[in-house]
C-alpha cells in the first residue's frame, strides 16, 4: 500500500501488513515516520493511491466505508471531542451509529449503554461522577481517557489508537493500555496502536512494527503482554 498526501509527499511507501483477528499490534517510529498515516489509511480516513486494504474480508473503498465504520473504534491524537458537551455524551458518540437518531438528538440513551460508559471510565481510572461533567472542565489527560472510552463503547471489531496515552503519566498510561487490552480480549477486537514508549509497547503488544520514512523497517512478534 502506498499513500501520498495532497502535496505529493509519500506518507506510506509500499507498506504490506497482515494482522490476525484479535491480535494487538504497536506501531512505533519517529514523528513523521508514517504512524498516523497508517492508522488513517486502515480506518478509511485516507485512501491509498496504490494497493488495497481488507477489513474482515471486505475491501475498504469509499462505497464500503459506511458499512465498515461502525466496526471501527478510533482514538485520535487531538481527541476530537465536543468540549461543550458532557462526558457521557462524548463517550456515547462512539455508539451513535448503532442508535436511533431520536435517542442521539434527545440524549435519551439506553440504560445498559450508560452503565457501559461508566464501566469503561472506571477501567480508565475515572469514576462515574465524571459522566455528568462537561468535557471542558477536564484536564488533557482526563479528556484523552474519555476519547479512549468513546472508541471502546460500541464494541468495535477493530480499535485504532493514535498515541492514546501521550498525555498520561506512566502508571495511568499503563492502566489505559490495560483497559484497551481487556476490552479487546472481551470482544475479540484487533488493536493497532501508535506509541512512542518502547517499554509500554513491549508490555502491551503481541507484535511491534517499526516505521521509518513511510516504510516498515522491522516487525517483532510475540514481544510480551504484561499490560493484558
Amino acid at each position: 500500500m502506498t499513500l501520498r498526501h495532497a502535496n505529493g509527499t509519500v506518507a506510506l511507501d509500499r507498506v504490506s501488513l497482515e494482522l490476525g483477528e484479535g491480535s494487538i499490534c504497536a506501531i512505533m517510529g519517529a514523528s513523521g515516520s508514517g504512524k498516523s498515516s497508517l492508522l488513517a489509511a486502515i480506518g478509511g480516513r485516507a485512501m491509498a493511491c496504490q494497493g488495497r486494504i481488507l477489513l474482515g474480508g471486505t475491501l475498504l473503498l469509499p462505497q464500503t466505508l459506511p458499512g465498515l465504520r461502525p466496526m471501527i473504534g478510533q482514538v485520535y491524537q487531538d481527541h476530537r471531542l465536543v468540549r461543550q458537551s458532557s462526558v457521557l455524551a462524548n463517550v456515547l458518540a462512539g455508539a451513535a451509529a448503532t442508535l436511533p437518531l431520536w435517542r442521539v438528538l434527545t440524549d435519551r440513551y439506553p440504560t445498559d449503554l450508560v452503565e457501559r460508559a461508566g464501566y469503561l471510565l472506571d477501567l480508565l481510572g475515572l469514576d462515574e461522577s465524571f459522566l455528568s461533567r462537561r468535557l471542558d472542565s477536564l484536564s488533557g489527560g482526563q479528556a484523552q481517557r474519555v476519547g479512549i472510552a468513546r472508541a471502546l463503547i460500541g464494541g468495535p471489531r477493530l480499535i485504532l489508537a493514535d498515541e492514546p496515552v501521550a498525555s498520561l503519566d506512566p502508571p495511568t498510561a499503563l492502566r489505559a493500555l490495560r483497559a484497551i487490552s481487556s476490552v479487546a480480549r472481551e470482544t475479540g477486537a484487533t488493536v493497532v496502536c501508535a506509541l512512542h514508549q518502547p517499554d509500554l509497547a513491549a508490555s502491551f503488544a503481541q507484535r511491534i512494527i517499526h516505521l521509518q520514512k513511510g516504510r516498515i523497517v522491522s516487525a517483532d512478534g510475540s514481544v510480551g503482554r504484561d499490560a493484558a
